[in-house]
């Protein structure tokens, strides 16, 4: 591919607690709120992102919350699946190639975890996942910056 000159999509991701934020390289910021609206009978993920929030907010009696995303581990995986989905496609718009994404993690996790990052971020439509420091990104996004 680097022959034809083509570059893939880069896209770095925090994915906080409340939000999760997607930053490319022409300096767009995507931003999601980090919630996942289930079937409370069958536990199917219904929506996730702005459409969670908003259905949520409306309070059926059929949907409880579901942080997909708890102290920097994935708790559900198919919602945090489908939020970095719906991240991706907000992202690539309309790109053929997949997107490499650089994940922000906490430092001190379990490999299995570590584990389970790469593989939600893959199965959400990434080409290829990398896992960073979540303080090491901050400090070099700050220096990039300033």
């Amino acid at each position: 591919m680097s022959q034809l000159g083509i570059q893939s999509l880069r896209v770095g991701i925090d994915p906080g607690a409340l939000y999760i934020r997607a930053y490319l390289e022409s300096k767009q910021e995507v931003s999601e709120p980090a919630v996942a609206a289930l079937d409370y009978r069958s536990g199917e993920v219904v929506a996730v992102g702005r459409a969670a929030a908003t259905r949520l907010r409306q309070r059926g009696a059929y949907l409880r919350e579901c942080r997909p995303f708890v102290a920097g581990e994935v708790v559900h995986y198919e919602a945090a699946r489908l939020l970095l989905r719906q991240v991706l496609d907000t992202v690539q718009k309309r790109a053929v190639w997949r997107p490499d994404v650089c994940l922000a993690v906490p430092r001190d996790m379990a490999p299995l975890a570590l584990r389970t990052w790469t593989d939600v971020a893959v199965q959400a439509g990434a080409r290829s996942a990398i896992l960073v420091d979540r303080g090491a990104a901050a400090c070099t996004a700050t220096s990039v910056h300033v």
